[in-house]
């Protein structure tokens, strides 16, 4: 190993958070996804999960070099077949051994290296809520910022719960998004995630964890 790990201090505690990447023909992207998550300030251990949904371009090469250098880090899932993304995301989730789930998508990016820590401690210090979120910005394909500075989907209200659903908006974007991990002792069958949509999960996953409780929004560009 060429590279120190972000949890080579940490091999006997129990994992704090993992992080679930969904990808699929992010060649592009995927490195500044991963180089995003890797740069996170910790002081407790986590995990990276990547499925990648059967690429057809580098992006699986690309993730076998992160887990060659990241091995106990990083578990990539390379899909001989296309799953669809409800069912790569849910596959992904039913192998997330930590306390809570953080989730990005491949073609994304955290900006705050803090990102991860303050969101763990806010849910650590709230039991009340069941997940949290904060804000973001779009950027353009260049890494340009966008003309487009909201997204009519995402609400902005500090506590969201399951009245300000509505079947269609949610709390944060997805890749803003820390919960608390509901899959892994779960109450419930949750393959309805995928079962719902083969191809959109993020509402039905949401109806789930909101039935649970609701989402802060962290007053913060992350």
């Amino acid at each position: 190993m060429t590279e120190t790990e972000p949890n080579s201090f940490h091999d006997k505690e129990e994992i704090k958070v993992s992080i679930l990447i969904t990808a699929y023909n992010h060649e592009k992207y995927i490195r500044q996804a991963l180089d995003s998550v890797l740069s996170q300030t910790l002081d407790f251990k986590t995990e990276i999960l990547i499925g990648d949904d059967a690429s057809q371009d580098a992006t699986p090469d690309i993730l076998k070099d992160y887990a060659n250098r990241y091995p106990s880090t990083v578990r990539i899932f390379l899909r001989d077949k296309n799953l669809g993304a409800s069912r790569n995301c849910y596959e992904l989730l039913q192998q997330a051994k930590g306390q809570y789930t953080a989730t990005l998508d491949g073609d994304d990016f955290w900006t705050d290296p803090d990102k991860l820590r303050l969101q763990a401690e806010f849910l650590d210090a709230h039991p009340e809520f069941i997940g949290c979120t904060h804000g973001y910005r779009i950027v353009n394909e260049d890494g340009s910022l966008s003309d487009i500075t909201k997204l009519s989907w995402i609400s902005e209200k500090e506590t969201f719960s399951l009245k300000d659903f509505r079947g269609v908006i949610l709390p944060g974007h997805p890749s803003t998004m820390m919960k608390r991990n509901i899959f892994k002792k779960p109450k419930h069958d949750y393959s309805i995630l995928y079962k719902a949509h083969p191809m959109i999960c993020d509402r039905t996953g949401m109806l789930l964890y909101l039935a649970e409780g609701n989402f802060y929004r962290i007053d913060r560009c992350m």
